[in-house]
């Protein structure tokens, strides 16, 4: 799924020397995972590398992951004479 942004800016001051914007996007994703090709923290020993060790691992939806990945933000600009 393609991501949804949406934006806004304002200037706050006649002369545009102050202004505020906003921001806010959401996406949906999703994934298939193959748990064989990861590797996890347990795997990791003082003798090195032990495969196997999380294989009882299990996902919540199994191979099949997604997810709803979302962002928002705010700036604000100011200026006293124009200038940036």
């Amino acid at each position: 799924m393609d991501p949804f942004p949406c934006l806004y800016h304002k200037g706050l001051d006649e002369d545009g020397y102050n202004t505020i914007g906003a921001g806010f996007q959401a996406t949906y994703s999703s994934l298939v995972l193959d748990v064989n090709k990861l590797t996890f923290a347990d795997e990791l020993t003082q003798n090195g590398f032990v495969p196997g060790t999380s294989s009882d691992r299990q996902f919540a939806n199994g191979n099949n992951q997604s997810y709803l990945d979302m962002n928002a933000g705010l700036l604000f600009s100011g200026s006293t004479n124009g200038q940036e």
